[in-house]
């Protein structure tokens, strides 16, 4: 029989005819059932009750029998005590037992308890019965019956009293084993269970040959009754496939609901015929207007494609004939700014290389969305340090923030390596648009990058960085595309802010390239936090950082830091704790001079660091307080300076230097260990202090020629400006002249600018380079 399908083409696994015969058959067998159970059940009641009846009518044969037999045995002992023959009526008693194989044993009793004879235990004669009230035959004057168990086994007793004239002597007790009775009935058992046996096959046989019965009735009653539904149903089958003209011979002569049913199937096949063939025609039409929209889609995409690689290709050639008259504005606009000018002269100029260094971002932005949406950017794999590329990010983006009330705080855990294998331009570029864009959309309160490691096996690391800033923040709304080309939050923030609204997107692009993903959680006026992951190789041996070499080791000191920020305060106690100093933080000048006026001698603070905001704020009383704890102690003050402030001349009158926000922290640990060993060995050194890291190496082993040196800084100042080319090569040349130095990061991160043509900040790297060299021939000629 082949399986019956639906509309779909699925197998109907219970049909309608299937579906009433299996309930019909369920509740039929289960009708039989339980009438075979209760038909049984009666049976074996009736059984059990017969069997009872034998066992009883067994039991009373017993007892007349033995009625009868101990009527006639007490005849016989009552002669023969009247006659004085009392042997003879012991005799007597034994020969009955002896004869009667039902009798277990017979016992004679006089009235008063004593035992004439006990065939089963002959020591007894001639002993008293214990309990008297065994004797009932003698009590009740008549014959009596006990039924009772003895030594396991069920016994009866028969007693006759024996009556001497008219008063009793005693009584003659005959105890009759069941032992045979229980064999009869044992047998009365097993035709029982025979005859039970016998009825349940009778009956199952049967009740199983009424179920075959009445299932061929009901498969031919139900067969019948559904035969025209079953039609029906394959007759709508058929027009659901559209088969209209199979089912033209299709008939129903029942009038019933059945019949009715049926005609309106009819009547609706007709409309559906009519309709499938309007269908038919009209998808025939249809079709050929497809295939000709396609054909002119597919011209039109061709067309598109083609005009998208000549924008491309204009873009990207355009781009780049901008970019080179644009370096050309940029670098001489840094060479006249050099010069002594007049207050106005420099305000327009410095207005020049801002809008000329927007216009190179734009430029960059574009050639790189270009670049993405023709695929051609790949990321590179090479050696770099994280350290270095933060570092490089705080000195960008310090300038950017000189006129705005904002804290920039970068911060990369110390779990993080150093050193890692990747794209550091592609990282820093999304970094850069994460941080520029926080800055752009900040004015007042602080920007917080935060760089930790989530994931590290031993070839790879991923790391989480998340840009969180205090700013204007995002509508919900405008969060889904937010990371589409050319889109920003609305149009009032492209005409108050500027951007081509590239940023996000081809950062999040770069982000998927390093097989991470960029989020964005957002509040209206309360600030947004930018997050993403990227996957970064390690290196194979892990390179040592390059650590101050300083002789002896370092004790523990305590520092005190006197901060407005919260977050600052939160890290430095947590940074300056694992580098091992004992920290306390404030967050006034009023708290820091309680502090140092009331410590106890023995936890006396080696170094302080106090935030400039509020050194400004310090009254004189203060400030007396600190001259007088550096006259007598080895104390070290640090003032933590603000972006803009690196120019202001030391006013304070107590400062040891000082130390610029951002904070770089691997450049404040170098500069805490540095101050701390210089004042342990009597030395002032630099009284401004040093925001570059300034590693003290033993240099004598290397004559250094320093005006050499300081003069080649000159060329390169005026190289960066003119020729990028000429600018590397004499940075190599550079770099070998001025090994030995320690100034090895500054010299990547300076090859790193000018390979960005990121010339602002290689100008201000450079300057801080011969800064750094300054105070490395000073201490090498104290």
């Amino acid at each position: 029989m082949t399986a019956k399908t639906t509309r779909n083409g699925k197998p109907v696994q219970w049909s309608i005819k299937l579906k009433a015969m299996t309930f019909l058959s369920i509740l039929m067998i289960c009708l039989i059932s339980i009438l075979t159970t209760i038909h049984l059940t009666e049976q074996k009641r009736m059984l059990e009750r017969e069997l009872e009846k034998r066992i009883f009518i067994l039991k009373e044969n017993l007892f007349e029998r033995g009625k009868s037999f101990i009527v006639n045995l007490a005849g016989q002992i009552e002669n023969e005590i009247a006659a004085y023959n009392f042997s003879g009526a012991v005799e007597t008693v034994k020969n009955a037992a002896r004869t009667n194989q039902d009798i277990q044993y017979a016992l004679l009793v006089d009235a008063s308890g004593q035992i004439f004879v006990h065939t089963q235990k002959p020591e007894l004669m001639q002993k008293r019965m214990m309990e008297k009230n065994r004797l009932t035959a003698i009590r009740q004057m008549g014959i009596t019956r006990t039924e009772y168990r003895e030594e396991g086994d069920s016994v009866i007793q028969i007693a006759a009293p024996l009556q001497i004239s008219t008063s009793p002597w005693g009584e003659i007790q005959l105890v009759y084993t069941t032992k045979y009775l229980e064999q009869e009935i044992a047998l009365s058992k097993i035709q029982i269970r025979k005859q039970i046996r016998h009825l349940i096959k009778n009956t199952i046989l049967t009740s199983a040959g009424l179920m075959l019965v009445i299932i061929v009735m009901f498969y031919f009653l139900v067969s019948k009754l559904l035969s025209p539904i079953i039609d029906l149903t394959h007759f709508a089958r058929r027009l659901s496939q559209g088969d209209f003209s199979s089912s033209d011979d299709f008939r129903i002569h029942s009038k019933d609901e059945v019949g009715i049913l049926a005609a309106a199937f009819m009547e609706m096949k007709k409309e559906l015929r009519l309709s499938y063939e309007k269908l038919t025609e009209s998808n025939r039409t249809l079709e050929q207007k497809v295939r000709e929209r396609t054909a002119a889609l597919h011209r039109k995409n061709q067309e598109l494609n083609k005009a998208s690689q000549t924008k491309s290709q204009f873009i990207a050639n355009i781009s780049h004939e901008i970019k080179t008259p644009m370096t050309a504005i940029m670098g001489m606009t840094d060479l006249v700014l050099q010069k002594e000018l007049p207050p106005k002269i420099r305000e327009k100029l410095i207005t020049v290389r801002k809008s000329a260094n927007t216009l190179m971002d734009m430029i960059n932005g574009i050639l790189d969305f270009s670049k993405i949406e023709a695929g051609k950017i790949r990321l590179e794999k090479v050696f770099f340090s994280l350290n270095d590329l933060v570092n490089s990010l705080i000195d960008t983006f310090t300038i950017k923030i000189e006129n705005k009330d904002v804290e920039l705080i970068v911060y990369m855990e110390n779990d993080v390596p150093l050193y890692l294998v990747g794209d550091p331009l592609r990282l820093g570029q999304v970094m850069s648009n994460l941080i520029g864009n926080a800055i752009k959309f900040t004015d007042t309160g602080e920007i917080f990058v935060h760089i930790r490691k989530t994931l590290q096996s031993d070839e790879q690391i991923e790391l989480d960085i998340s840009v969180r800033d205090t700013g204007i923040g995002i509508p919900s709304e405008q969060i889904p595309v937010l990371f589409d080309s050319f889109t920003q939050a609305d149009g009032s923030t492209t005409r108050k802010y500027g951007g081509t609204g590239l940023g996000l997107t081809i950062s999040r692009q770069l982000v998927q390239l390093m097989s991470g993903e960029l989020t964005v959680e957002s509040l209206p006026g309360k600030g947004s936090v930018f997050r993403f992951n990227a996957f970064l190789d390690l290196p194979e041996q892990p390179a040592q950082p390059d650590d101050p070499v300083l002789s002896g080791e370092t004790p523990r000191r305590n520092i005190l830091v006197a901060e407005l920020n919260e977050t600052y305060r939160k890290l430095f106690r947590r940074h300056l704790s694992q580098a091992g100093y004992t920290v306390e933080v404030v967050d006034s000048g009023e708290k820091a001079f309680h502090r140092i006026k009331h410590n106890t001698p023995e936890r006396n603070f080696h170094i302080i660091l106090i935030d400039s905001k509020i050194a400004d704020k310090l009254d004189r009383d203060m400030v007396q307080l600190f001259l007088t704890q550096k006259l007598f102690s080895e104390l070290i003050f640090m003032i933590l300076i603000r972006a803009g402030q690196e120019e202001t001349n030391i006013r304070y009158g107590y400062e040891d230097g000082w130390i610029s926000k951002p904070v770089k922290w691997n450049e404040l640990d170098t500069i805490l260990q540095m101050r701390a060993s210089r004042k342990a060995s009597g030395k002032n050194g630099n009284p401004r202090g040093s925001h570059t890291t300034v590693q003290m190496m033993d240099t004598d082993s290397k004559k250094i020629d320093y005006d050499a040196v300081f003069s080649s800084l000159d060329r390169l100042s005026e190289l960066i400006a003119e020729n990028n080319i000429q600018a590397k090569k004499h940075l190599e040349d550079m770099k070998q002249s001025m090994e030995g130095l320690g100034v090895s990061d500054s010299l990547y991160h300076l090859t790193d600018q000018v390979a960005r043509f990121d010339f602002k900040t290689a100008r201000q790297t450079v300057d801080r380079l011969r800064e750094t060299l300054h105070i490395i021939h000073k201490e090498k000629n104290a």
